[in-house]
């Protein structure tokens, strides 16, 4: 009678990893979300520039996010602090005054909450502050 129990308990646990509760649970069965644009427009050195980004194809609100590589002092921050909507549903913000000229070069990646499909994002760019 117990073998049997243990096994319905493992059968249902393997059922709940593979579907979609266990897609929150286990990132190797996640697919991505995407981030647009493809390009950010180019920004001028000692002008106020500003970006929106915007994650599709998940299910929910941005739970977390992080702009890697983005050079400490260069003007330039990323948040979802866009008045346009309100923060944290689905689109990021990049903004500032950039103070360095050059290529950025940084990723944005973050996770979504309640969603069992697309449940990150991530993307490379490379943004060119001219003169």
């Amino acid at each position: 009678m117990m073998n049997k129990f243990f096994k319905i308990i493992s059968i249902n646990l393997l059922a709940i990893s593979l579907g979609g509760c266990g897609m929150m649970l286990n990132p190797l069965l996640m697919k991505q979300a995407e981030v647009e644009p493809n390009n950010l427009p180019d920004g001028k050195l000692g002008q106020p520039y500003y970006a929106k980004l915007r994650i599709t194809g998940g299910g929910g609100a941005i739970a977390s996010f992080k702009g890697e590589s983005m050079p400490v002092g260069s003007g330039l921050v990323l948040t979802s602090d866009n008045p346009e909507r309100p923060p944290g549903r689905d689109e990021l913000v990049i903004k500032g005054i950039p103070v360095i000229s050059g290529d950025i070069t940084f990723r944005v990646s973050g996770a979504l909450f309640s969603s069992a499909d697309k449940g990150y994002f991530g993307k490379e760019y490379k943004l060119k502050i001219a003169e």
